[in-house]
């Protein structure tokens, strides 16, 4: 009996010895080197196809540098076609780009609809696509970006902060664009549980327009001189309340604003000079190398036979809240890096 259990367990370690790294066939054994070189050959000669809303906004700008710059690294094509926010223009160039059959197209939704039938025929034509901060009606492989409706909530519990009893406003970017619907939906769930703040005022500066903005909040605060808070959505946009403020002859602080965005290098500008409260950065640097990350993840997977369409991922990427006693090196960007 002892010679059996003795065979026995000679077997078992004879089965570790030669289930261990060096003897084993699953292909996770493998080897560091082999490993990168597995990665490095998976990415490089891909073509990844960036479909922005507007070059022309120093947000979207940053994204792309910080792409450009990582894809260049991984031997990746990134083809980059500008619509200047040109609703047609943008769907052209994305009807164009499905055609081509790139590796991966990467897209920046203006609104909520406009891309959502052609996102719809790239998914079924076997094209990934990676949906960047404003996602659309049509849910893609993955969406990754800021959380906008929390956006909405934090700059409404700041309001409850300091404007109890008092009167506040907002300032919206777009009527379709997903980003802009979602911080309003966060910013009244949290009013509704404090009807004593009265919103006074939630009106549209056109298209994220800085003039519109300005008159809008020049009306807004001439009906009323006794506004507590001023909540907007996006940082070149708000600094245009701020300066309606001033106009007013309100000195920083008196209404105090809140604004939203990637990083832009006013709202640090702002910050400091007390005309604006508080900033919830969602720093855009850190944001496109986040996005990298997930088109490589992506592309990798597909590379596998993974069927990412199936998976319909939604990444939340990090927001920080900035004020003049926080403010730090790098909370903005650079624009001309």
């Amino acid at each position: 009996m002892r010679k059996i259990i003795g065979l026995l367990i000679a077997g078992v370690i004879g089965s570790a010895v030669l289930a261990g790294p060096g003897n084993a066939q699953s292909p996770g054994w493998i080897k560091s080197a082999e490993f990168e070189k597995q990665i490095q050959d998976t990415l490089k000669g891909k073509k990844v196809a960036w479909l922005p809303e507007s070059l022309s906004f120093s947000l979207v700008s940053e994204w792309t540098r910080v792409m450009k710059e990582q894809f260049e690294k991984d031997g990746i094509e990134f083809i980059v076609r500008d619509p200047n926010a040109d609703p047609q223009r943008g769907s052209e160039i994305l009807s164009a780009y499905i055609n081509e059959k790139p590796d991966l197209l990467l897209i920046h939704n203006p609104n909520v609809q406009l891309y959502a039938r052609q996102l719809e025929q790239a998914t079924q034509a076997g094209i990934p696509v990676v949906q960047v901060n404003m996602v659309s009606n049509f849910k893609t492989d993955a969406f990754i970006g800021v959380n906008s409706v929390e956006l909405g909530r934090l700059e409404a519990r700041r309001v409850v902060e300091l404007c109890k009893g008092k009167k506040v406003a907002l300032m919206k970017g777009s009527v379709t664009s997903s980003y802009s619907l979602d911080i309003t939906a966060g910013v009244k769930e949290v009013l509704a549980e404090h009807p004593d703040i009265e919103l006074v005022s939630e009106q549209t500066a056109g298209l994220w327009d800085p003039k519109g903005a300005y008159d809008v909040a020049t009306t807004v605060i001439q009906q009323h001189p006794d506004l507590c808070a001023y909540m907007g959505q996006w940082e070149p946009m708000d600094a245009a309340i701020a300066k309606a403020a001033e106009a007013a002859g309100k000195k920083p602080g008196d209404i105090k604003i809140m604004t939203v965005g990637g990083g832009d290098p006013i709202a640090c500008e702002y910050i400091k000079n007390g005309m604006f409260d508080t900033f919830f950065d969602y720093q855009s640097t850190l944001q496109g190398q986040e996005y990298v990350d997930l088109v490589r993840t992506v592309l990798q997977q597909r590379a596998a036979g993974i069927d990412t369409a199936a998976a319909r991922i939604g990444i939340f990427t990090p927001i920080k809240r900035v004020t003049k006693e926080t403010i730090a090196e790098g909370d903005c960007y650079k624009t001309n890096q």
